[in-house]
């Protein structure tokens, strides 16, 4: 194309040539060059253009970048204190659940206790009035026995008394008989003899 261009029009060929070696002279960026504003106050001093800023140095990018790690990290953390917080809620009452079994076992095991000691009482208090029946039971027998035996003995002590008695007015009749004639002792037997004695 050069050579044709050459051929049909020489100053154009001279003014491409020339084109190449002013661009093979900028800098490598010159396509990312911006133009800068005239209306910023180092616009008269400074050059025309200035070469782009890369992405990673822009302050704006960069701030919003430690803005985003901020907040990850912030987020992190709560997350973190809340698993630490549920992981603590959920020990203590784990804890609290220990404990309640703890003192429902100690309840458990002191009514237990109370119960066999309660039934250990009963048991003694029913021997107890057990052995006061059967004592009591044998007193009574022993004072029936007593009575019997001292109403046997009274009547048979009233029996002696009786018979004796019955020989003393045996005897006085006997002897009131055969001192007197036959209406004293029909008198005699009267006295000493009664019908309804």
């Amino acid at each position: 194309m050069t050579l044709k261009m050459k051929g049909r029009f020489p100053k154009a060929g001279l003014a491409i040539r020339a084109g190449h070696a002013i661009f093979s002279m900028l800098p490598e960026n010159f396509n990312k060059l911006k133009p800068r504003n005239r209306h910023t106050p180092h616009a008269a001093t400074g050059p025309l253009y200035y070469p782009a800023r890369t992405r990673g140095s822009n302050p704006l990018r960069s701030s919003k970048v430690v803005v985003m790690v901020v907040v990850v990290v912030v987020v992190v953390m709560v997350v973190v204190m809340v698993v630490v917080v549920v992981v603590v809620v959920v020990m203590v009452v784990v804890a609290v659940v220990v404990v309640m079994m703890v003192v429902m076992v100690v309840v458990m095991v002191v009514v237990m206790v109370v119960v066999v000691v309660v039934m250990v009482v009963v048991v003694v208090m029913v021997m107890v009035v057990m052995v006061a029946m059967v004592v009591v039971v044998v007193v009574m027998v022993v004072m029936v026995m007593v009575v019997v035996s001292t109403r046997q003995e009274a009547a048979e002590a009233q029996n002696v008394a009786t018979g004796f008695i019955g020989l003393l007015r045996g005897y006085s009749c006997m002897n009131a008989c055969m001192r007197s004639t036959a209406a004293e002792r029909r008198l005699n037997a009267a006295i000493y003899w009664p019908p309804n004695g």
